[in-house]
């Protein structure tokens, strides 16, 4: 489609007041939002804060931004829109799969595979509860509630395919009747924040981080802090964590 002169002067126009956000202007424009994010957190407002990052995340292109926004807003959305935080973890899965040899790509595959499998875990123990209201005995093994109808084949195994841990016991006062407990495995979902850790100055590459009732220490990318791998330093923020939780530290 061609534009007349007057077309083109306001599309020139336009371009020169409104300009195009690029990808190189992306990681700022993640560390901002997810300040937001987390003040918003910070003061209770835990479905603001999963929108924001959700708003985010279908906002950005670029990859490790994109990714970790999704992911963040799973996290969160949880407890409240399993249908958003299941598709979330599943497009994370799907773009991380491919570059898993770098560490901030393996972390954010490892935890959103484990997003998916405390989501699968409650559907599971949901159709159990359904088994046992019908059958007054729990299922012998989870592939009998896929035989049931009550679950997808794929809902008791994990992102590479492995069965879910899963056994049946009997109550301590009814010790003659079978399968009247189980145990499921499971993964607790990680806290938004770490220690309550602020960034307090940045330079050339590193970031000082401090703590409420701890000494102040300088990191920068490639170290560790913790059991986390400070993975990426930027002008405004730090990215750290490994494969149970990943945490976002954005400077003001």
């Amino acid at each position: 489609m061609t534009r007349g002169p007057h077309q083109a002067f306001f599309f020139l126009v336009a371009l020169l007041f409104f300009p195009v956000a690029s990808d190189a202007d992306e990681p700022q424009e993640f560390f901002q939002a997810f300040a937001a994010a987390t003040a918003n957190f910070e003061q209770g407002k835990t479905r603001e804060a999963a929108a924001g990052l959700q708003t985010l995340g279908q906002k950005l292109q670029t990859s490790p931004w994109r990714e970790i926004a999704l992911l963040k807003a799973a996290e969160l959305a949880e407890s409240f829109d399993r249908p958003t935080a299941t598709k979330n973890y599943q497009e994370v899965v799907a773009r991380m799969k491919d570059r898993a040899t770098e560490p901030l790509s393996r972390a954010l595959f490892a935890l959103a595979g484990r997003g998916l499998q405390r989501l699968e875990t409650i559907e599971i123990e949901v159709a159990l509860k359904k088994y046992y209201l019908a059958k007054v005995e729990y299922p012998a093994s989870l592939e009998t509630l896929v035989q049931a109808k009550l679950l997808a084949a794929d809902t008791i195994r994990d992102v590479a395919g492995k069965l879910y841990s899963y056994a049946t016991g009997a109550e301590k006062l009814l010790p003659s009747i079978p399968r009247q407990t189980y145990t499921l495995e499971k993964i607790d979902a990680p806290p938004f924040g770490w220690k309550d850790a602020k960034i307090v100055g940045m330079s050339a590459g590193s970031a000082v981080l401090q703590w409420p009732n701890a000494p102040s220490r300088t990191v920068r990318a490639g170290e560790k802090v913790d059991d986390l791998e400070v993975f990426s330093v930027l002008d405004n923020g730090v990215v750290l964590g490994n494969d149970a939780r990943l945490v976002v530290l954005s400077y003001k």
